[in-house]
């Protein structure tokens, strides 16, 4: 037990007696951030990957089943500080002199605040990669050889070129110019 004016945290300070005890349902924690992990990946997965290209290409779909797990276990100890965190409030309520329990508030909401933001940064890298994967495949669809939509066949080279702009002035220019161009023919 910690001794008067003693900062380190003794775990037993946050119990007065038997009737404090804190049970913490791990399992259901765990279970809630998987369900959360692959619903997100899920939703994400719906907006940019087709599904023909998820099952032409195991390796991605591997991936992506890596980060529903790294989700997983940030989510899993976010969930858990919070109640750690609850908890904590609780003890400070009960023993508002033991200056322990502030410094493990400190460093608990420390710890939310950074899972919360590797949160955010891996959920920014998923959609990413996805979005990567997309425009690959938009990218393989334009380069691909054009065919006549109502035959299906390859059309030569009497497609005029289509042009890739890098931003939207540009791309505004070319087109009054060719508007300029079919008014004046």
């Amino acid at each position: 037990m910690a001794k008067p004016g003693d900062t380190d945290f003794d775990p037993s300070d946050l119990i007065d007696n038997e009737e404090d005890v804190v049970n913490i349902d791990t399992d259901r924690i765990d279970t809630d951030s998987l369900k959360e992990a692959s619903e997100l990946v899920e939703n994400l997965k719906d907006i940019y990957a087709d599904p023909e290209f998820m099952k032409a290409n195991p390796k991605f779909a591997t991936r992506l089943k890596s980060e529903v797990e790294n989700l997983r276990i940030l989510i899993k100890i976010r969930k858990s500080d919070e109640v750690a965190h609850d908890v904590l409030l609780g003890a400070i309520g009960r023993n508002s002199a033991n200056a322990s329990l502030y410094r493990s508030l400190s460093d608990i909401q420390r710890t939310i605040l950074s899972t919360t933001s590797e949160l955010t940064s891996k959920v920014k890298d998923i959609n990413l990669m996805l979005k990567n994967i997309q425009l690959e495949l938009f990218h393989q669809d334009a380069t691909a050889p054009q065919t006549d939509p109502e035959t299906g066949e390859v059309v030569d080279g009497d497609q005029p070129e289509q042009t890739t702009f890098r931003g939207s002035k540009d791309f505004i220019k070319q087109m009054r110019e060719e508007l300029d161009q079919e008014s004046n023919d």
